[in-house]
């Protein structure tokens, strides 16, 4: 532990932010500079056509969902580093990724939003839980 213009800093956490840094970094390289990435970028983009263009679809895929399990597994271990391992320590976390995910109206024009949305109020329940 040290001090920077007197706020203490942990060691840990000085390694985690650089840890996200590098993971930053290498997933913006995996999928801006190789040939996976291109893969992965035209999938997204068109399925169908990448595959004509000889982009095997399956592999692309699988690929793409292994490195997104390896990145998350990282910051899951990252986060853990700091807060400690106790039973429901990625509970409000979860509740918040499911939260701005699954029903997705943040994003959406509120002519677009479904009528009656039980977003706001469901988010104040599940974080009014501390679970």
């Amino acid at each position: 532990m040290f001090t920077l213009f007197g706020t203490p800093i942990n060691t840990i956490t000085v390694v985690s932010i650089i840890a996200a840094i590098v993971m930053l970094v290498v997933a913006d390289r995996i999928v801006r500079a190789t040939r996976l990435g291109r893969g992965i970028r035209a999938v997204s983009q068109d399925a169908e056509t990448s595959s004509l263009m000889g982009v095997n679809i399956d592999r692309t895929i699988t690929i793409t969902f292994i490195l997104g399990g390896a990145l998350a597994g990282a910051a899951g271990f990252l986060y853990s580093l700091q807060s400690g391992i106790v039973q429901n320590a990625g509970t409000e976390i979860g509740i918040y990724a499911f939260t701005a995910a699954v029903p997705g109206w943040n994003w959406q024009p509120s002519w677009r939003r479904p009528r009656g949305t039980f977003h706001r109020p469901l988010w104040k329940f599940l974080c009014s839980l501390r679970l």
